[in-house]
């Protein structure tokens, strides 16, 4: 697995590449020409010694949650120890938020020891996809709309109408959608989006991540 060399009549060795569970790690010296080869089990001083190496899981309460636009999610996140107590300090943190939306974590770490640990992931959204939303489809009410305007032997009369037509469906949008109001699709028609939050937690090298999917209406 490695070498090393004495140091004070001390051999140390340090590795990454110990898989979960337990692991028999012996010492041996292969001799030169002043000291006979040998090993640690055949030594009377140095018995092999055995390392345990602990892990742990990440899941969540929710696989999925439907949110309003402008409003708050809230997950449960737990990382679970196994093969013995876990006690090293796990750090969390989510990518995939929708645009503008936020996402927080209660408390910011932990440190699960033998059982269970939980913190609360907070994602907040952000009512400028609202905005977003409308403007996007405010080109297609003009287009709509604008034709209108080209009525020209009707009179100012009628082009002041379209004007105020317009711009009261365009406000009725904006409300709509900043309110995010009823459970079916949103202004001008658009249908809910789904995104798939990634959630990760971090502890040294060691890496567990899950899948969340936030739908916005």
């Amino acid at each position: 697995m490695g070498y090393s060399t004495l140091n004070g009549g001390v051999a140390t060795l340090i590795t990454d590449k110990l898989l979960t569970g337990q692991h028999t790690i012996s010492a041996t010296y292969h001799g030169d020409a002043n000291f006979l080869a040998s090993n640690s089990s055949s030594s009377i001083d140095t018995n092999p010694h055995v390392v345990s190496v602990s892990d742990f899981t990440l899941s969540s309460d929710s696989a999925g949650q439907i949110v309003q636009i402008g409003d708050s999610s809230v997950f449960k996140m737990t990382a679970t120890p196994f093969n013995g107590t876990y006690d090293e300090v796990i750090t969390f943190s989510a990518r995939g938020l929708p645009k503008g939306a936020t996402a927080t974590f209660d408390p910011g770490s932990l440190t699960p020891g033998g059982k269970p640990g939980t913190v609360t992931l907070t994602i907040k959204t952000a009512k400028q996809l609202a905005l977003d939303r409308m403007q996007s489809a405010a080109p297609v009410l003009l287009g709509l709309l604008l034709p209108l305007l080209g009525l020209r032997r009707r009179g100012r009369a009628l082009q002041r109408y379209c004007l105020l037509l317009i711009f009261a469906v365009l406000s009725i949008g904006a409300v709509t959608g900043l309110s995010g109001c009823g459970s079916g699709p949103g202004f001008a028609g658009q249908m809910p989006q789904s995104y798939l939050v990634t959630v990760t937690a971090s502890s040294g090298t060691v890496q567990r991540s899950t899948t969340l999917t936030l739908t916005m209406k």
